[in-house]
């Protein structure tokens, strides 16, 4: 019976011994697939993560696309109005040179003018000039005696 209870005692401690050793790869196994398990679940998150970010980071961009449209838009209008007032002050120079040219000219003729206004007076004036020598001369003749009188250019 000993020999029995041997044999019993062999063949359960072997039966168990090879129990333990076929339980030691399935609870590694079943380890590393939990692990593999947590590590998959942590990269899903993750990339959940990463995928929210990135849709925040497209909906910012569409933002900016149309801010953007937008500045777009009101840079052309501001050049737009940019080139019509050079327009109108490029006008308003040539305008302004216009009217200095035609002040000048205005000017010109003025003194023109005056020139030709005041002529018949210094005319005028030399001729009376003249006159009143000859006359003074014709008193000094008179009166010293040596009067000559040219009956032909009287004065």
């Amino acid at each position: 019976m000993w020999h029995y209870v041997e044999l019993l005692i062999r063949s359960g401690f072997n039966a168990l011994t090879r129990t333990r050793v076929q339980e030691a790869p399935a609870h590694r196994r079943e380890s590393e697939l939990k692990a593999s398990n947590e590590l998959c679940n942590t990269l899903v998150s993750k990339r959940d993560d990463h995928e929210i970010e990135i849709q925040s980071v497209i909906f910012f961009n569409t933002e900016l696309k149309g801010e953007l449209a937008e500045l777009d838009i009101k840079c052309n209008d501001l050049t737009d109005q940019r080139d019509r007032l050079q327009a109108q002050v490029n006008e308003m120079n040539d305008r302004r040179e216009h009217y200095e040219h035609s002040l000048l000219q205005i000017q010109s003729l003025q003194a023109e003018l005056h020139s030709n206004r005041m002529r018949p007076n210094k005319l005028q004036h030399k001729m009376n000039v003249y006159e009143l020598g000859e006359t003074v001369k014709l008193c000094d003749s008179i009166l010293n005696g040596t009067a000559l009188i040219d009956m032909a250019n009287p004065i």
